[in-house]
């Protein structure tokens, strides 16, 4: 199994953990994320996020992990990579 399949089932686990602990939106979500030094989050509006990453050799694997968890949770998104960024939309 190849590296990214790995992190699809990892973010997807976390996905599905997520929807158990009652979190159903993309910005609370993602602040869980920053409490764990993960990123910092920034809002732009109601339905969509900046996450600002410390490195740019990250940004593949989370956004990745992203995509995977929200899918989990069931929450349709749409992530576009920018340089040490992801912006987050909900479609």
């Amino acid at each position: 199994m190849i590296f990214f399949d790995h992190i699809r089932k990892i973010g997807y686990s976390k996905g599905v953990q997520n929807k158990k602990m009652g979190l159903e939106g993309i910005y609370e979500t993602l602040k869980t994320l920053e409490i764990g030094n993960w990123f910092k989050v920034k809002a732009n509006s109601d339905e969509a996020f900046t996450v600002v990453l410390s490195t740019r050799s990250e940004q593949s694997i989370l956004k990745t992990f992203l995509e995977s968890m929200f899918e989990a949770q069931g929450i349709p998104v749409e992530i576009i990579s920018g340089f040490k960024k992801l912006t987050i939309a909900k479609k």
